[in-house]
């Protein structure tokens, strides 16, 4: 099986980071071989909303403030 692993591309994952994420990568690890992390800066809840806002319209964007706050 491990000629199988070294066939396949590359594998990224790009994650603000987090516990979960970290379960995700270990058994995605352990299944395909070495995958490399990009970690990214978490954005603020204001500045999802505002982008949202500017996408979709103010009334999509506070549909959606719900589903942030529990988050």
């Amino acid at each position: 099986m491990q000629s199988q692993k070294s066939n396949l591309p590359p594998i990224v994952v790009v994650t603000e980071g987090g516990p979960h994420i970290w379960a995700i990568v270990n058994a995605i690890t352990d299944r395909l071989g070495p995958v490399n992390v990009i970690l990214e800066s978490p954005e603020s809840k204001k500045q999802l909303l505002l982008g949202r806002a500017r996408r979709q319209g103010w009334l999509q964007a506070i549909g959606q403030l719900g589903t942030m706050v529990l988050t």
